[in-house]
């Protein structure tokens, strides 16, 4: 081969091997930029990482912060579907005088609800399992015996699947706004729930006892001859008296269906949900018996010689209601019957037939 020819070769060869390595030198700055680009990318994900777990560790502090605030600040506690107290704040805790630990394991009724009726306890379980809520104001009692008025909203926990898994109870002390309340509907006088708070109470616990098929017995309380006793002794003396009457019906009335009103003046309402006829009457002589054995001396008292009262009074079990106004008359014209025929007795009239209670079974449903 010509030395010519040869070098032509080798050129050729060189411009080929040129031409492979500018591409190879290409295609390595383009790898080198897309390797920088993604090194970039790296540490721009690294930082965004980083700033999350940040973001992260910042609001899992914040969020234990809350709870520690809600904690010590709202009165909350949640049960077990039975009502057992499976967990409660330290601010109920607190408010109520116990340690949270104190209160873990016991019953929802125990902490807010010890003095309630049984049949109100299952009644207001039942509508929890079946409504989405309850919400009431309730007297309860602290460790150390002291009473407290509370706004109770109670929630049921549901699963995803919609199964009752417990009850949250968020609790409100609202003691002041109850004692400025209390102040409305109280006898200055007697102490007792005054007119105002007669005329609330009546209906509401007539439809109460209506609904329950319970019997329920009214009676207006009259002071005998009160207007002499005011002139014999003087108005101060008069409303000792009546200071007097008061204390004994709050100290005798006190099962949670016994209501007793100051209506005015010397008279005094009661009402009885729940007792027999018998019953009743009974102990409304019984209350009659215990004014006369505080022997307050009033000489213009007829033969008794101490203040005494009369009573009329009306004693219902009907399967149709009785409107609210009936029970005052028919009431008021027992009273007039009592002073009437001497004073100082109970003449009562019965307006009773044999109702059953809701958890009798009616006749067509027994079998025979």
């Amino acid at each position: 081969m010509s030395p010519l020819i040869f070098l032509l070769i080798l050129c050729i060869a060189l411009a080929i091997l040129l031409v492979f390595f500018r591409r190879e030198c290409i295609a390595c700055k383009r790898a080198e930029a897309k390797f920088q680009s993604a090194d970039v990318s790296v540490q721009q994900l690294k930082h965004e990482l980083s700033q999350s777990h940040h973001d992260l560790v910042e609001s899992q502090l914040q969020l234990s912060e809350f709870k520690t605030l809600v904690d010590s600040e709202v009165m909350i506690l949640r049960t077990d579907p039975d009502g057992n107290v499976i967990q409660v704040s330290m601010a109920f805790a607190a408010f109520a005088g116990y340690e949270p630990n104190d209160l873990v394991g016991c019953s929802f009724r125990q902490i807010l609800f010890p003095e309630a009726l049984p049949e109100i306890y299952r009644d207001l379980w039942g509508s929890l399992a079946s409504t989405f809520g309850w919400r009431d104001e309730i007297e309860s009692t602290r460790k150390n015996g002291s009473r407290y008025w509370a706004e109770v909203s109670v929630s049921p926990m549901r699963d995803r699947a919609g199964v009752l898994i417990g009850f949250h109870a968020v609790v409100h002390d609202v003691s002041s706004r109850k004692q400025v309340e209390l102040l409305s509907i109280t006898d200055e006088l007697t102490g007792l729930n005054n007119r105002r708070y007669f005329n609330q109470t009546f209906p509401r616990e007539l439809i109460r006892a209506r609904r329950a098929k319970d019997p329920v017995t009214f009676a207006i309380l009259d002071v005998d001859h009160f207007k002499l006793y005011n002139d014999t002794y003087g108005h101060q003396k008069g409303d000792e008296v009546l200071h007097a009457v008061g204390k004994t019906l709050k100290t005798m009335l006190k099962r949670p269906t016994d209501f007793v009103f100051r209506i005015g003046g010397e008279e005094f309402g009661i009402l009885l949900i729940g007792m027999t006829s018998e019953k009743a009457e009974s102990y409304l002589n019984a209350i009659r018996l215990e004014l006369i054995g505080l022997r307050i001396l009033h000489e213009h008292n007829d033969n008794i010689g101490w203040v005494s009262a009369s009573f009329g009074a009306v004693h219902v079990h009907l399967a149709e209601p009785v409107k609210d106004g009936e029970y005052f008359r028919d009431a008021d014209v027992k009273l007039y019957e009592a002073k009437k025929n001497g004073r100082n007795r109970v003449i009562m009239t019965i307006l009773d037939e044999a109702l059953e209670k809701p958890d009798v079974a009616s006749p067509e449903f027994v079998s025979t």
